[in-house]
């Protein structure tokens, strides 16, 4: 009897070794998974550098060889640049579980937006994508860094807009990214701002306009009662935001600093 109760408890051990289940229904599998990309969108001005996106192999061990994600690229906006890859394949070398595929920025005079999704992958038992925050598409924006010659233009003070203008930018020549600025805070800002129309083109606050290669914005101004400010632009939204001191009016506290003026120029809407 001592015999058969020890064969019988052999045997259950080794089925219980042999067979060891994830769900009831699926033999474990270490090498098993889904690949992902790591990150969703980005949005970059048209002198970047390529944009790296990390592609990951959602799966415990990755010891049996190298896998291939291919990837396919399409335009959702404007037109990709006739030298833009359609087709790019990345490779995760075996041991490790992620790689970067690098989408290369390419200024064509214009926005345009594409969208890589990845569409198979070489190891049978990885899947593309899984259900839930596990995307397999990336959206990238590339946007043109053109100044336009005009941009419609609103000024305020302590966040309460006092007019609305037209600014226009002239480039310096023989200066990169260097525009002259007819008005900063618009010619008729004075005439708002003291509710008196006889000041109507008076201090317009013309002057320079710098754009560094962060895009951060210098303004110098023309006279001494505007000499300048600061802000950025966003070659995305095509947006300047600037602040803008002044000597052109009184504190509003005796002993303050004078209160400077936020200023947003946007592209005008098209018709």
């Amino acid at each position: 009897m001592k015999k058969v109760l020890s064969l019988i408890f052999i045997s259950t051990l080794l089925v219980a070794c042999d067979t060891d289940y994830t769900d009831g229904n699926f033999p474990r599998d270490l090498e098993s998974g889904w690949i992902e990309f790591g990150a969703t969108s980005a949005s970059v001005p048209d002198n970047s550098e390529d944009v790296e996106v990390p592609v990951l192999l959602e799966t415990s061990t990755n010891n049996v060889s190298d896998v291939t994600v291919d990837i396919e690229i399409e335009a959702t906006s404007g037109s990709l640049p006739s030298e833009y890859p359609t087709n790019i394949q990345v490779v995760v070398p075996v041991n490790q579980n992620t790689v970067d595929l690098e989408l290369p920025v390419i200024s064509s005079g214009s926005d345009y937006t594409l969208e890589a999704t990845i569409v198979n992958v070489s190891k049978p038992n990885v899947i593309v994508g899984l259900e839930g925050n596990h995307p397999i598409t990336f959206a990238l924006q590339v946007c043109n860094t053109d100044i336009a010659p005009t941009y419609n233009g609103a000024a305020s003070i302590d966040g309460d807009q006092i007019n609305s203008f037209e600014a226009n930018l002239t480039p310096v020549e023989g200066e990169e990214n260097v525009y002259q600025i007819d008005s900063a805070w618009g010619t008729n800002f004075v005439a708002e701002a003291t509710g008196d129309p006889t000041n109507d083109g008076i201090l317009v606050y013309s002057g320079t306009l710098t754009i560094n290669d962060d895009f951060s914005v210098e303004i110098v101004g023309n006279q001494p009662e505007t000499p300048g400010g600061s802000g950025t632009y966003d070659p995305c939204t095509k947006t300047f935001t600037y602040s803008l001191l002044q000597e052109v009016f009184l504190p509003q506290e005796e002993g303050a600093d004078p209160f400077e003026v936020g200023v947003v120029l946007t592209l005008p809407t098209e018709e």
